[in-house]
């Protein structure tokens, strides 16, 4: 009966229709049916999905025998579903076109050469509840440029990232210099940075781009004020959460006591919490980007002392989510989807003149040559004055932000 059961379950996982080919099978431990495999091909993406450990396979043949091997040219993502407690010996060895991973929840171990061979996999979040991470597990994963090691992780084994190329490790607080083998980075150029900022989480600071990124995975550290930042002498003026981190700690964005000017912040969709004053004292902050469809637990006193604040962008689909919130919702007024940036917002207008955001640039059209016009921002300082010189004219401004245009015994307003 077990084996008609898997034969069935075979037939169904290779049914192909006129869109995508579907191939699976079971790949728990010891073959068991608790773990099963899918790959779709339109997609490229193999999926492991089920309760409990993967099955080992043979890390010390070039083909270690997984059911998936044949299409090693192929998989380029890799989903592991919640449930699924550890990743196989040699598992995923060998996926040479394997350029993305989504871990789920769940995953506590990854066993030896699990990733071994991955030389398209760039980068890799690993799970925030991991603790085991086994030998040879990403070895000539050349093109791996980073990584960060969760909190729970308390030793680097023998040959872990050797033969890497150029690689950055960022190293939580639970690994000392006694917790690496020796030969755990072998043949690899290794950067080995104690960025911390949280529980599995640091912080990536580009001085060229002014760009300050927070990656790994799990909560970000609260801060009593800004002065305690890690990162607060840098000079940025934008922030990027990474996807990975779940929580943006009290005083983690913020200018005060600090020597960055943060004009814009990205949060990824794995942002679940944004914690009391997580956000505020950022005169120049103009825009926030949240990709998360879901709108996060906001905290109080967010954006406090943000004057410039204009533009909170969310996904399309989510726009009413935000504004009916709670707390998202005392600031609909700014909330909108990407495609709504493009358009400028006007307080007043009559039939003859109009004035609009484009390109940088704020627009004049219809008003009479030789108008005077003034241009003042949220906090009543002067951008810039002049006289119209043709009936359709642009005033470069350095900053996008909300200003107002005085013309012709009228005022407009303008956000981009």
């Amino acid at each position: 009966m077990k084996t008609r059961q898997i034969l069935l379950f075979a037939f169904a996982f290779t049914t192909a229709t006129a869109r995508a080919e579907i191939t699976g099978g079971y790949c728990g431990y010891d073959v068991s049916e608790d773990v099963s495999w899918s790959y779709n091909s339109e997609t490229k993406t193999l999926t492991i999905s089920g309760t409990g450990e993967m099955n080992s396979y043979d890390q010390y043949n070039e083909d270690p025998g997984t059911p998936w091997y044949s299409l090693r040219n192929d998989i380029t993502t890799l989903v592991v579903s919640d449930g699924v407690t550890s990743i196989g010996n040699a598992a995923f060895q060998g996926l040479s076109a394997l350029t993305a991973v989504q871990f789920g929840n769940d995953i506590v171990s990854i066993n030896d050469a699990g990733f071994c061979r991955c030389s398209s996999l760039t980068g890799v979040v690993l799970p925030e509840g991991l603790t085991y991470l086994g030998y040879y597990v990403f070895q000539y994963c050349s093109s791996l440029g980073e990584i960060a090691v969760p909190e729970g992780v308390t030793y680097l084994n023998n040959e872990l990232f050797a033969d890497c190329g150029d690689l950055i490790v960022f190293l939580p607080s639970s690994i000392d210099e006694d917790d690496i083998s020796e030969w755990a980075f072998n043949n690899t150029n290794v950067s080995l940075c104690r960025n911390s900022c949280g529980s599995g989480v640091y912080y990536k600071y580009n001085s060229q781009t002014q760009t300050l990124a927070i990656l790994g995975s799990g909560r970000m550290k609260d801060y009593d004020y800004g002065g305690e930042l890690p990162y607060g002498n840098f000079e940025f003026t934008k922030i990027i959460v990474e996807e990975g981190v779940t929580y943006l700690g009290e005083m983690t964005c913020t200018c005060d006591f600090c020597s960055c000017d943060i004009q814009s912040i990205t949060l990824s969709a794995s942002v679940e919490e944004i914690s009391y004053l997580a956000i505020c004292r950022c005169p120049n902050l103009t825009t926030i980007t949240i990709k998360a469809a879901t709108p996060p637990e906001l905290g109080s006193n967010n954006f406090e002392e943000c004057p410039n604040l204009t533009k909170i962008i969310v996904p399309a689909s989510s726009v009413d989510a935000y504004k009916e919130d709670g707390k998202w919702g005392a600031f609909a007024s700014i909330i909108m989807s990407e495609e709504e940036t493009v358009t400028s917002v006007v307080m007043h207008k009559n039939e003859d003149i109009s004035v609009f955001a484009a390109c940088g640039k704020i627009c004049i059209s219809g008003a009479s040559v030789g108008s005077a016009y003034v241009i003042t921002d949220l906090g009543g300082r002067t951008i810039a004055t002049g006289k119209i010189d043709s009936s359709n004219s642009s005033i470069s401004v350095n900053n996008s932000g909300v200003y107002f245009v005085a013309i012709g015994g009228q005022t407009f307003k303008v956000a981009f």
